[in-house]
């Protein structure tokens, strides 16, 4: 069963560390600065950021990290590209962003995907279409 959680306590990024990990050696990239974990861990006391992990089995295998910023006077969230490609693991986690988003008051939620899940995404959030083809722009507002 794959469930989403919501972490909110800063410590808990400590045990996350492997997927971040992963997460970047998936892109193609060694990080030996262990780049991507300190930012979330230092942005986690930040108002707004969200950190979403889905946990299938007892396993962390996906994540999703968002941070409110603002751009053009809009407040949206931004969100890393979508960790796991397990069926609907992505859209589960960007489902429940935008719920968050929504909570808070904010207007837009960007994310980015991997190009081939684009287009999906686009179809099923009804987003509006960006310049830039990876990038996925809901807005509710």
């Amino acid at each position: 069963m794959l469930d989403i959680v919501h972490i909110t306590n800063k410590q808990m990024v400590f045990t996350l560390w492997g997927l971040f990990k992963e997460y970047t050696r998936s892109l193609g990239k060694e990080d030996e600065n262990d780049d991507l974990p300190v930012s979330i861990f230092t942005r986690m006391g930040n108002p707004g950021t969200l950190l979403l992990v889905a946990v299938k089995d007892n396993e962390f295998v996906g994540f999703l990290w968002a941070q409110p910023v603002s751009e053009f006077g809009l407040n949206y969230l931004r969100v890393s590209e979508i960790y796991a490609r397990q069926g609907m693991m992505g859209i589960k986690l960007f489902e429940r962003a935008i719920e968050h988003a929504r909570k808070d008051g904010f207007d837009y939620v960007k994310g980015l995907v991997r190009a081939e899940k684009a287009e999906a995404m686009k179809r099923l959030f009804k987003a509006k279409e960006e310049a830039v083809l990876i990038s996925v722009e809901v807005g509710y507002g």
